[in-house]
C-alpha cells in the first residue's frame, strides 16, 4: 500500500464519525456504556486494505476489566477491556496482482473505549501481535524463491495498534470501524 492511501483511511474515519455528532452527553452515553461495558462482546470485521496491501477476516473477544473506566468525569464516560483475537492476512493482496502470501496473526490489546454519545464510541488499542507467516521474509529477501532454504513460514512479534469507532444500534449491537496497524482498515459488527 502506498503512503497516499494511509490518509485516507483516516479520512474516512472522520467523514463517517463527525456528522452522526460526536458531542458529548453525558446523560445519553451513559446508559450506553453500561450495556456495553459490563459483558464480553464479540465483533467479526473484514480488513479491506492495509499498510502492506493487507486484505482479510478477523474476529476479537472483549473482555471488561474496568468497566467503569478510568477517568472520574461523567462527562465521558469509558471503560477498559482486555480485546483478544485473530486477523486471517493475506498480504500484498492488491499490489501484486492478486498474488499474495497468507498468515494469520493472533493479538492481544488493552482497548480503551469512550462513550461520546447515545450512539457513538471511540476506541484506543494498544498490544501485541504475533505475525506467523511468510510475508515479511518473502518480501524483504527471496520473494519468488521457493528453493531459498529461509523461504518457508516465520514468526514476527509486532505492536498492534488501533483506533476506531463504534456506532450503537442496540444495546448490544454496533458497527464497528477500526484503523489499525497491521491489519489496515477494518469494517465489522460488534455483538
Amino acid at each position: 500500500m502506498t503512503a497516499s492511501r494511509i490518509p485516507r483511511s483516516l479520512v474516512l474515519l472522520v467523514v463517517l464519525a463527525v456528522p452522526g455528532g460526536l458531542v458529548p452527553a453525558a446523560r445519553s452515553s451513559a446508559q450506553t456504556s453500561r450495556a456495553h461495558a459490563e459483558s464480553v462482546h464479540v465483533d467479526v470485521h473484514l480488513d479491506l486494505g492495509g499498510w502492506h496491501g493487507t486484505f482479510g477476516v478477523g474476529a476479537r473477544a472483549d473482555v471488561p476489566v474496568v468497566p467503569d473506566g478510568l477517568l472520574e468525569t461523567p462527562d465521558v464516560p469509558d471503560s477498559l477491556v482486555v480485546s483478544a483475537g485473530a486477523e486471517l492476512l493475506f498480504w500484498d493482496y492488491y499490489q501484486h496482482h492478486h498474488e499474495s502470501d497468507f498468515g494469520i496473526a493472533p493479538l492481544v490489546a488493552a482497548q480503551w473505549n469512550f462513550y461520546v454519545s447515545d450512539r457513538w464510541s471511540l476506541l484506543a488499542e494498544l498490544g501485541i501481535a504475533i505475525l506467523f507467516g511468510d510475508y515479511w521474509h518473502h518480501h524483504h529477501h527471496h520473494r519468488h524463491d521457493d528453493d531459498h532454504p529461509h523461504a518457508h513460514a516465520h514468526i514476527y512479534p509486532d505492536v498492534f495498534l488501533g483506533l476506531g469507532a463504534r456506532y450503537h444500534f442496540g444495546s448490544r449491537n454496533a458497527l464497528l470501524l477500526r484503523v489499525s496497524w497491521p491489519a489496515g482498515l477494518q469494517v465489522g459488527l460488534v455483538f
